[in-house]
């Protein structure tokens, strides 16, 4: 048997896309074009009202779980830096000691 205990919200999102310098350097306009397929399919499943019942088939939830759990997801669908966030992930990696210091945002994040 298992049981949940809490939950802890993390500071960043549970899905990335990472990439290498040379691969934006390479590829850059395919990136940025599959960045905003992705953007618009992302903002298309956040507002699709048939959303929460894909996922509670998905996922074998109960409808109304699934519906629940929908309302209290924030999605973001943008490629905008989110510097406030990089900084503060960098601080809490730092502060458990995966980090040796925090990074510049503008080290993580690259404008396509």
């Amino acid at each position: 048997s298992m049981g949940g205990i809490g939950e802890i919200p993390t500071p960043w999102p549970c899905f990335v896309i990472a990439v290498r310098n040379e691969i934006i350097e390479a590829h850059g306009p395919k990136l940025k074009a599959m960045l905003e397929v992705l953007g618009g399919v992302c903002k298309d499943f956040k507002t699709d009202a048939a959303s929460p019942a894909y996922v509670a088939q998905e996922y074998k939830l109960k409808p109304e779980d699934a519906a629940e759990w929908f309302k209290t997801v924030e999605w973001s669908c943008s490629t905008e830096q989110p510097a406030g966030v990089l900084k503060q992930v960098g601080t809490t990696l730092t502060n458990l000691g995966i980090l040796d210091s925090v990074p510049e945002p503008s080290t993580l994040w690259a404008q396509l």
